[in-house]
């Protein structure tokens, strides 16, 4: 299995990532993990620069969290990236602007399982599943919580695995 992680914008989303990325791979995984320039430059984030880097991949996984959503839609309508399938964690819908229409066509291209707080700060379970709800390739998994965080990465795991229907190792 060939995954491509996207992490959130902070910094710390990258160890948190591979974690989570160590809790679903099995032992054939290769895994490509992004690193963002804004990590170590301080400049602002380039949603448009980040979708460059995995332009024309088709990874049989994308697991993004956060801005990685946004990459990954990004990369999707810009520069062919075209994962087999797709889990979104934590995602800022409310937050897609311009890019929201290319959400949907993701969702309709790319089975998608999305994860969310139920109050998330940057956009709520209720208001993710109206938003996107009526879309056949969307799954949705409410997770507890309203931080933005989902620090339970076993929890999250599991809801992966019983998803693509993979064995726990």
């Amino acid at each position: 299995m060939h995954i491509v992680a996207l992490p959130g914008r902070d910094r710390q989303t990258e160890a948190w990532m591979r974690d989570l990325i160590d809790a679903l791979a099995q032992p054939d995984a290769t895994v490509r993990a992004l690193h963002y320039r804004h990590w170590d430059t301080g400049a602002a984030p380039s949603f448009d620069a980040e979708a460059a880097t995995i332009a024309g991949l088709e990874p049989d996984l994308a697991v993004a969290k956060s801005m990685g959503t946004l990459v990954s839609v990004a990369a999707f309508g810009a520069h062919a990236f075209r994962p087999k399938r797709a889990v979104f964690i934590g995602t800022p819908f409310n937050h897609f602007g311009a890019y929201a229409a290319t959400m949907r066509d993701f969702c309709r291209a790319v089975p998608t399982l999305f994860i969310q707080q139920t109050a998330d700060v940057t956009t709520r379970f209720d208001e993710l599943t109206r938003a996107l709800g009526d879309i056949d390739g969307a799954t949705f998994a409410e997770v507890p919580g309203s931080d933005h965080v989902y620090s339970d990465v076993q929890a999250l795991a599991r809801l992966v695995r019983d998803w693509l229907g993979v064995r726990s190792r």
